[in-house]
């Protein structure tokens, strides 16, 4: 009796606040027909208060407001209807009393009503709510909104497009003077690169930010007790290294190193630089045993790899194994000879 009771209730209050929603928006619509009006005659004969204009078109806004939030209660089939009318309130802000701060947080409340039914038109909504808050010199809470941009894309793994809006979000970080925001926003995009198979791009990637983290004086190195981005760019750059030649590329590791230690001055003799080498001189020797002896005990003075060092890692040493038995079989067939 009371469960029946309590949906009748809930059923009741949901066509009240929608009927309230649509009083609303009439209400908002006939104040802005009359802010129109008063406003075209205010242009003309400049005879009219601009007071009374503003005061009309803050009262249009209350409503459009007052009725965005009574869509947004009555349930997830009138949230478009709610995030529709959250931008008209903002696009008030903006475009009629030029008020960006105001403006980019109504275009947001209209990216959060929708996002959790349609993440594709929230977007919509939050980039116009970036665009204000940049005009607003508001840099850091633009970068947040971007990351959530990156952030929904990311679940859908669209990462190419995730890759694209994390670059944003760390521009905007930097803007706003937020530097390990931005360089985690960058440490997403090159993770990512990894995860699609772009092993050089990841590289590259995690060889700036090691560059940015020594601007910033930030840790690097094994101390922060995960694989840093030096090692990971290394480890990265051996493997694509060897998925593209037979050759293991020693000059351009060591013009790696080389980069490295010009901004890094304690990479020279660091334990991230013995292991990478041990690493590249058991791929040399072609000792899988040495190899994987290499990766364990750089694997405890890590503290554990995560997914992206793991995959390359084995990748390496599928190669080398691979490379293994040519040279067994290549023997075997000389000897036949």
């Amino acid at each position: 009796m009371n469960r029946m009771t309590n949906f009748e209730a809930i059923t009741i209050n949901q066509n009240e606040s929608i009927a309230k929603a649509k009083l609303y928006l009439k209400q908002a619509t006939k104040v802005g027909a009359r802010t129109t009006s008063r406003r075209a005659r205010f242009d003309q004969s400049m005879l009219l208060s601009i007071i009374p204009w503003e005061l009309n078109v803050k009262q249009e806004i209350k409503y459009t407001i007052l009725a965005a939030e009574s869509f947004k209660i009555s349930g997830e089939h009138y949230w478009y209807d709610s995030a529709e009318t959250y931008e008209h309130a903002g696009a008030l802000f903006a475009d009629v009393l030029h008020d960006p701060k105001s403006a980019a947080e109504y275009y947001e409340e209209a990216g959060k009503v929708i996002e959790k039914v349609d993440t594709d038109f929230a977007t919509k909504y939050y980039r116009q709510a970036i665009t204000r808050h940049c005009d607003a010199s508001q840099y850091e809470n633009g970068a947040v909104i971007q990351d959530r941009i990156a952030n929904n894309l990311d679940k859908k793994k669209d990462f190419a497009a995730a890759i694209q809006e994390y670059h944003r979000a760390a521009k905007l970080y930097y803007a706003a003077n937020i530097k390990h925001r931005a360089i985690q926003a960058l440490g997403r995009a090159a993770y990512l690169l990894a995860a699609v198979g772009k092993f050089r791009e990841s590289a590259d990637a995690y060889e700036t930010i090691a560059r940015r983290q020594a601007e910033h004086s930030m840790v690097t190195s094994v101390k922060s007790g995960k694989a840093g981005s030096i090692l990971r760019s290394g480890i990265l750059l051996i493997c694509d290294s060897l998925e593209k030649s037979e050759n293991l590329g020693w000059r351009e590791l060591k013009k790696f190193m080389q980069r490295i230690d010009s901004v890094h001055s304690e990479f020279n003799g660091s334990l991230e630089q013995q292991k990478m080498l041990d690493i590249f001189q058991s791929i040399s020797d072609g000792d899988i045993n040495k190899f994987v002896d290499s990766v364990y005990s750089l694997d405890d003075a890590l503290c554990g790899f995560d997914d992206i060092v793991i995959d390359a890692l084995d990748k390496i040493e599928n190669i080398i194994i691979k490379r293994q038995k040519n040279s067994v079989t290549h023997k075997e067939h000389e000897s036949n000879k």
